[in-house]
């Protein structure tokens, strides 16, 4: 037998380019990306940065980012595109890094140095608010530019006497739900961004980026009959709702003290099977739940009606997590769903639950 080893030999010219100039970056990145991968606009502006500023975008702007990541254990990976978003708003209120307010090279010397402490700042601020109300990481946030407008705002406003994070916080809710940056991103947040800023306080600009009840209230519904997702609308609105108020089934006490939390269903998949139920009726979110690590791996399998007798017992742990009293009741006395038209009852009730809670906290 004849083996052939054929080597392809091809010479790669490597062409080194030294400038100064950040608008000769600025073309030299336009000619890159005619082919080859996109180099994005916040990555010319951060090069703009670093060379009017060698060594700050490195070991600052990054060293942020990479300590921010580090010290939550990845939860808070912030791209680099967010944080520059949010300067530029701060400076010249507009998300479109290429536009800021000339003269564009005292941006890139000193403005956007100033522009980024208001924002560490903010953002130092903001996460641990996050966290009190559920919100844990980058992962479960649908939209990345409802982040940008709320770091903005915190950051524009929070001294401000007439500034409060929860009405702040029901905004990033309701612009979440209502997709708010989906169609045209970058052309809403613009326009958001310029009422940010130009607003006379927290108040009006509240005002000006209201969103109609209504389509709110729309949204809210149509996400809730939505099969669940992670990293949804719908997911993260279910995860606000419990945090702080439901109970950990194991132990008693408030769920948020046992992370880390897991998505549960509350009629395991494999209950549901038996009864002939497909999927997207398995993962209706109103039979989704929050449980500690523990709980979930102890009960991960069984119906309520099974494990609630002997390890639960205390029916308000099961109402604590908007599961109806009367289901509560039945499942801790041992009582079972045995056919669809139980359990399409059941995530009915549960599910009117849940939409009321949400919209309470959302003022509609």
């Amino acid at each position: 037998m004849q083996v052939w080893n054929t080597r392809v030999c091809c010479k790669l010219p490597i062409v080194e380019i030294t400038v100064q100039d950040p608008m000769e970056v600025a073309e030299i990145y336009q000619r890159l990306n005619t082919l080859g991968t996109r180099i994005r606009e916040t990555d010319t502006q951060l090069a703009f940065i670093a060379v009017k500023n060698p060594g700050w975008v490195k070991s600052v702007f990054r060293g942020f980012i990479n300590e921010l990541e580090r010290e939550t254990g990845g939860k808070w990976s912030l791209p680099p595109g967010i944080l520059l978003r949010c300067m530029t708003i701060l400076d010249s209120a507009t998300p479109r890094v290429g536009d800021v307010k000339e003269p564009k090279e005292e941006f890139w010397k000193s403005r956007s140095i100033e522009a980024f402490g208001k924002l560490k700042t903010a953002i130092e601020d903001v996460i641990p608010r996050l966290e009190r109300y559920g919100v844990q990481g980058m992962d479960e946030i649908p939209s990345d530019y409802t982040l940008v407008a709320l770091f903005s705002a915190h950051a524009h406003f929070s001294r401000n006497k007439d500034y409060d994070f929860g009405n702040a916080f029901r905004w990033f809710l309701s612009a979440n739900i209502t997709g708010r940056y989906g169609d045209a991103p970058l052309e809403h947040l613009t326009e958001d961004s310029k009422k940010i800023m130009k607003s006379d306080g927290p108040v009006q600009a509240l005002k000006e980026l209201e969103i109609e009840k209504k389509d709110i209230d729309r949204a809210l519904d149509e996400e809730l009959k939505e099969p669940f997702k992670r990293k949804s609308s719908g997911a993260l609105m279910l995860k606000v709702l419990l945090w702080d108020k439901a109970l950990d089934w194991r132990k008693g006490g408030k769920l948020s003290s046992y992370p880390p939390l897991e998505w549960h269903h509350i009629l395991p998949k494999k209950a549901l099977k038996n009864m002939g139920v497909d999927e997207v009726v398995t993962n209706n979110i109103a039979n989704l739940t929050l449980l500690g690590e523990e709980a979930n791996k102890e009960f991960k399998d069984q119906p309520p009606w099974i494990y609630a007798q002997q390890s639960i017992k205390d029916p308000k742990r099961l109402e604590s997590h908007l599961i109806p009293r009367s289901y509560s009741s039945s499942f801790t006395d041992g009582k079972a769903i045995n056919d669809k038209d139980g359990l399409g009852k059941f995530l009915a009730e549960r599910l009117k639950m849940i939409q009321k809670e949400a919209k309470q906290l959302l003022n509609l």
